[in-house]
């Protein structure tokens, strides 16, 4: 099918048509949805939020993270992409402490890899 739309577009008779003419053949082979088309039953959206304390490793990291990069938070140094960068490591830190560079534990024994 997809060969035959792109043949239809490369074909002589297309390249010879010119203004509305060549819109109406294009739009009578394109698939085309309107949002209002695709579902209209949709639930409404539903969130839920759920407060989560930071564990004691994750606190200790988020203040130093807020520390080293005090300049770029109070706004006397860095750019916009800085703070977006100080954002994103706080965030990681949330999600895992793990996902920083640096923290992952040092395993000494084979077996605690597993």
């Amino acid at each position: 099918m997809t060969e035959d739309i792109s043949s239809a577009l490369q074909g002589p008779r297309l390249k010879r048509m010119e203004g509305p003419w060549r819109a109406e053949l294009i739009s009578s082979i394109i698939f085309r949805r309107v949002k209002k088309d695709v579902l209209t039953k949709l639930p409404p959206k539903k969130e839920l939020i759920i407060r989560v304390e930071l564990s004691s490793k994750q606190r200790e990291y988020y203040k130093a993270i807020l520390t080293r990069n005090y300049n770029v938070l109070t706004g006397h140094g860095g750019a916009q992409i800085s703070l977006m960068n100080v954002v994103m490591e706080l965030r990681k830190l949330c999600c895992h402490p793990y996902m920083l560079e640096g923290v992952e534990p040092v395993l000494t024994e084979e077996k605690e890899a597993y």
